[in-house]
């Protein structure tokens, strides 16, 4: 640890070899006006400050004095010159350096081996809009950017009470990212707070630049398929999560927000599920679920019954299927798998590319090319179906669509090797899985698999809000 000297030049000069090869660096020198011995020099981040802030709440302030400083130390210049809401006193060299890289300006001065820390951050940030994967008819449509202080700015004006907490972290050795833990004082459990602060401490990486690395690195599973933290947009959700009982984690440079304890259940919850009439909400839960057992397990339970239990199929239905693979020459387990790829490959080109390119993309695509497949031969008009409905369902869970992908090819291959029983074998492994699962020692299933009725009120069902006040992640009141 270097500490500051009393020379004015030699501490510039330490703070230049620091930021070697760094042009962005500016280094402005002054002094107080008809007064030689009063020199001062301020550095900072080009592009990182309010260049107004610096001429009008230092420059000018300094410069036009108009007294003698002799004898006084930065102690004054603090307290009765700068013009600042945050000004801090520091002599320790990476103290200073890592103040100006985030954006403070450092202010020297000669014979004082001391110098002031100024808050002058001016860097533009994104306006805030509605996040593009969390939109709502009805509610608020404002969302997180990448910029913290505007972050928590927004959860403050959610949440207008003492006991909403804010604690800052740093990780990463190199990127120096600032993180957040919020949470309400009262509500959120200790233990699980203790022990997301004891995570995040133990932390070891050079640099982090997203809030997915933190949740990799302190996921109770982190080999798991499922996520057991929760991700958000949306300053709304994130307070209503707080309300009962939860911990967010805001990392500078994302606008998405981490939230733990996460149960399974709220991967079929939205948003806007409290701001629409309880029975549609209600509705559209069930049916969220529906569409994940259609996206996983409809191709599986369609191969099975193609290949090993035709008995179970009306006559009719059977027929037609057989009709529609008549020259069809690859296996139905090979014509399923290689349809199912073909449909991401076109979504993931229609998500990369332009959004009017990409929207034409998807559909033209699907169309064209299922429709020349089935007059070529090459796959039947029946698998054409299965394989776009599973497609379709797939997207109405937009955090799911990786995991959907997995389950359902293990689906697939289970009940390619054993029939209806390898999927139901499949099924029991997945619910083991899930059972087992822990998110902060918080069960991943819980209230899933609760007996007690007042425990299912914000579940699958969306009760009314009158019943559900005061509800906690545990589901208890």
């Amino acid at each position: 640890m270097y500490s500051l000297s009393t020379s004015l030049r030699e501490n510039i000069n330490i703070i230049k070899e620091s930021f070697q090869k760094d042009d962005t660096l500016i280094i402005r020198e002054f002094q107080i006006q008809d007064n030689p011995c009063g020199k001062f020099t301020i550095l900072f981040i080009n592009g990182m400050v309010d260049i107004n802030k610096i001429n009008n709440s230092i420059i000018m302030p300094i410069m036009y004095m108009g007294e003698d400083i002799s004898g006084k130390n930065l102690n004054y210049i603090k307290e009765q010159v700068i013009i600042s809401s945050q000004v801090e006193k520091s002599q320790n060299l990476d103290d200073i350096i890592n103040a100006i890289i985030d954006g403070d300006v450092a202010l020297l001065m000669e014979g004082i081996k001391e110098a002031l820390i100024i808050d002058c951050k001016g860097f533009l940030t994104r306006p805030i809009e509605e996040p593009g994967i969390e939109k709502v008819i009805r509610g608020p449509r404002e969302g997180f950017n990448e910029s913290l202080t505007t972050n928590l700015t927004l959860i403050r004006r959610k949440l207008k009470t003492k006991n909403l907490k804010f604690q800052y972290k740093t990780i990463g050795t190199t990127s120096q990212t600032k993180a957040c833990i919020c949470y309400i004082d009262g509500v959120a459990d200790e233990g699980i707070l203790k022990e997301v602060n004891k995570r995040i401490d133990n932390i070891k990486i050079d640099g982090v630049l997203d809030i997915k690395y933190i949740q990799e690195l302190i996921d109770d599973k982190p080999l798991s398929i499922f996520e057991v933290s929760g991700n958000t947009e949306k300053p709304d959700v994130l307070a209503a999560k707080l309300l009962e009982g939860r911990i967010g984690i805001l990392l500078d440079g994302t606008p998405s927000v981490m939230t733990v304890p996460f149960l399974f259940i709220e991967n079929f919850q939205s948003g806007q599920d409290y701001y629409t009439n309880y029975y549609y909400a209600t509705i559209i839960r069930i049916l969220r679920l529906v569409s994940s057992l259609i996206t996983t397990g409809f191709p599986a339970i369609y191969l099975s019954l193609v290949t090993y239990h035709r008995e179970v199929l009306p006559t009719p239905m059977l027929l037609s299927i057989l009709s529609s693979r008549q020259g069809v020459p690859f296996p139905t387990v090979v014509e399923l798998i290689g349809l199912l790829l073909v449909f991401e490959i076109l979504i993931e080109a229609g998500s990369r590319m332009p959004n009017y390119i990409g929207q034409a993309l998807s559909i033209v695509g699907a169309l064209v090319l299922g429709s020349a497949a089935v007059e070529a031969k090459i796959v039947s008009s029946a698998m054409i179906i299965v394989v776009g409905i599973s497609s379709i369902t797939g997207l109405i869970i937009p955090n799911f669509a990786g995991i959907f992908i997995i389950l359902r090819t293990l689906f697939i291959l289970f009940s390619a090797a054993y029939g209806i029983y390898g999927y139901i074998f499949g099924m029991v492994g997945l619910f083991i899985h899930l059972f087992s699962l822990k998110s902060f020692d918080v069960p991943y299933m819980a209230t899933i698999n609760s007996l007690y009725p007042k425990n299912l009120k914000d579940t699958i069902i969306r009760a009314p809000r009158w019943f559900i006040a005061g509800n906690k992640f545990g589901g208890k009141k």
